[in-house]
């Protein structure tokens, strides 16, 4: 499970792995268990915290491409029906 540069930790029992690079020493989400099975989130998302960011970035995304839609359908109807947004008889003196 750990390797040469990954420690466990155990803070308030709860493990956390932390590993060691250039800038110091940084938590990690390793994709094996201690027992060895696959950790499936880790190996997704890179860890919990990180796949529920990504679905909050998924629901940002699919709200915005709906407002666009929307905006869109809008345009279609007044190129369709410009009676109904612009007074003709206003703009001849």
């Amino acid at each position: 499970m750990t390797g040469e540069k990954i420690r466990s930790v155990e803070i308030e029992s709860e493990n956390l792995f932390l590993k060691k690079d250039f800038l110091g020493w940084r938590i990690v989400h390793p994709i094996k268990n201690e027992d060895g099975s696959i950790n499936w989130p880790n190996l997704i998302f890179g860890g919990k915290r990180n796949g529920l960011i990504l679905l909050v970035y998924i629901l940002l995304a699919v709200l915005f491409g709906f407002g666009v839609w929307e905006m869109m359908a809008s345009c279609r109807n007044m190129i369709a029906n410009p009676h109904l947004y612009f007074d003709m008889l206003k703009l001849i003196p």
